[in-house]
């Protein structure tokens, strides 16, 4: 099983940038460690982003450690996401563009039934892929011309932050749940300037061509992190047999070092 997971963690880390560059993201995943990626189960996913205080042994919850603690089996799930959008112009000039990555895997397993549970998850954290070309902001790209000889220069990066997590959910009484995660966040963010210049149109034969030029930065990110959770479940609130749940956890601020290259 760990040859297993060690094998998922390594396809899903953070490649090369240039086979990522092929620009399906956002241009704001260009500033910070790029944009955000919130995922907790698809459960959680498919009621907006909740499930802080959903009870059941049929799915591996992440967003809230608390309720670790209702485990009985051991499960390991796994999730991947793909989009492909088509667009066709009254030209008839057409285009597709697909993406795909993997969302999340998760292994937890009780070490006392419904008492003391174990979660491990690894997922992307942030994403930062962008190539865009454009003449209006700089952001994208910039246009102009230096003795004469037309150049563009396009601005691209590529890369992302991903969390290893695990931890423990305890069950302090029939009501109270509490948790907690240790969170390693890791990555590369890697950014790119590509000037193209177009061939002289003049007669002058002493005129010396510009040379196309790729400049290109990077760096590297780890740091630490943890979540803390818990969950109230009330019995009998509302009528017999009703229950009453209240679920939240917070995630610390993190402190991230790394090394630029």
């Amino acid at each position: 099983f760990l040859g297993t997971c060690a094998a998922v963690i390594l396809l899903a880390a953070p490649s090369p940038a240039q086979a990522q560059s092929n620009g399906e993201g956002t241009i704001y995943s260009r500033f910070g460690m790029g944009s955000l990626l919130e995922f907790s189960s698809s459960q959680s996913d498919a009621m907006g982003g909740g499930g802080y205080a959903l009870r059941s042994l049929n799915y591996n919850p992440d967003a809230n450690p608390a309720l670790w603690s209702d485990q009985v089996f051991t499960r390991l799930s796994g999730s991947a996401a793909y989009r492909s959008t088509s667009v066709e112009d009254d030209q008839g000039n057409s285009g597709r563009l697909s993406s795909g990555n993997v969302q999340a895997l998760q292994f937890n397993f009780p070490l006392y039934e419904r008492s003391l549970g174990v979660g491990i998850s690894f997922q992307p954290y942030s994403r930062s892929n962008y190539s865009r070309t454009g003449s209006d902001s700089e952001d994208v790209s910039v246009s102009g011309e230096r003795s004469e000889v037309p150049f563009e220069t396009e601005f691209s990066g590529s890369g992302g932050l991903h969390r290893l997590r695990g931890g423990l959910g305890y069950r302090v009484n029939d009501m109270l749940s509490v948790g907690a995660t240790a969170d390693l966040l890791f990555g590369t963010l890697e950014r790119r300037r590509r000037t193209t210049w177009a061939a002289p149109q003049l007669p002058n034969s002493t005129l010396v061509q510009p040379r196309n030029t790729i400049v290109s930065d990077g760096v590297q990110l780890s740091g630490l992190t943890s979540t803390l959770g818990g969950h109230l479940a009330l019995a009998d609130v509302f009528a017999e047999d009703d229950a009453f749940s209240i679920g939240a956890s917070v995630t610390l601020p993190a402190n991230l070092s790394g090394e630029q290259y």
